[in-house]
């Protein structure tokens, strides 16, 4: 009794180790793919992040140089304060008001940069082409499964055709055959 006890047990484990050997086989075959998955589409995100740093780029240099406009005329208009507001001696006033003159001039007559005409919506759709094709492949498929579902239609109807037609073959041989054996 204790000997078939302990063959049993001795089946258990083993079916155990199997089962174990299966789970691991499973977890080995699904981290093969999740890594194929996630190198893919590792690709895809690099590809979209480069596009979207091109673009942002040629805008982040134009909003600096706008910045830079920006503090030179704050540092015009703080220039132009000081022009009114704290005294000077007259000739230094005259020298300073045409330099300030000068850059105001300067910067009413520039003109702005024209905003970059730069498209948000033109960035890689990779996962779009991707499901697109999916797509396809599913419709592909529906219609490979409708022309199995006729080519097998055809080929039962073709046999029950070639059935009929040798019963009736075999009908009519038998019956010439008897009338000449009379």
């Amino acid at each position: 009794m204790k000997m078939n006890l302990l063959k049993k047990k001795n089946q258990v484990l083993a079916q155990v180790e199997k089962l174990n050997f299966k789970i691991h086989e499973i977890h080995f075959a699904k981290n093969h793919i999740e890594k194929d998955i996630t190198a893919e589409f590792q690709a895809m995100l690099d590809r979209l992040r480069q596009a979207e740093n091109n673009k942002v780029a040629l805008l982040v240099e134009d909003s600096d140089e706008l910045q830079q406009e920006i503090l030179r005329i704050e540092d015009m208009l703080r220039n132009l304060d000081e022009l009114t507001t704290v005294p000077m001696d007259p000739q230094e006033f005259l020298i300073r008001t045409r330099q300030v003159d000068q850059w105001i001039e300067y910067t009413l007559v520039k003109p702005l940069k024209p905003l970059p005409d730069i498209n948000p919506y033109d960035l890689p759709q990779e996962l779009k082409i991707v499901r697109d094709k999916l797509n396809q492949v599913a419709s592909y498929q529906e219609l490979l499964d409708f022309k199995d579902q006729v080519i097998h239609k055809l080929l039962k109807e073709k046999d029950g055709q070639e059935k009929r037609i040798r019963e009736e073959y075999e009908k009519k041989f038998q019956e010439e055959l008897n009338e000449w054996s009379k």
